[in-house]
């Protein structure tokens, strides 16, 4: 909602420079901006379908059981999308 976003501190800068950095990324492990459009009352992003959700989600599903390895697992492919 374009409406809110003064009130969550977000400016149309911050969106379209969101917009530009996803465009210019190409890894496996960040998930592909497909198209941008907007409307009135909005901005949309259309991304890549994650089947197996994303790392929030596996955050989530791991919990307490996540093991030090898995951990290690996720930081290497995080700091590899970023290196």
């Amino acid at each position: 909602d374009k409406a809110a976003m003064p009130r969550r501190g977000v400016r149309r800068q911050d969106i379209e420079r969101e917009i530009s950095v996803m465009q210019a990324l190409e890894h496996e492990n960040i998930t592909r901006l497909l198209a941008s459009f907007e409307d009135a009352r909005s901005i949309y992003l259309a991304l890549e379908y994650c089947a197996d959700g994303d790392f929030g989600d596996k955050v989530k599903e791991r919990g307490l059981r996540l093991t030090e390895r898995e951990a290690a697992t996720w930081m290497r492919q995080i700091l590899s999308a970023i290196h």
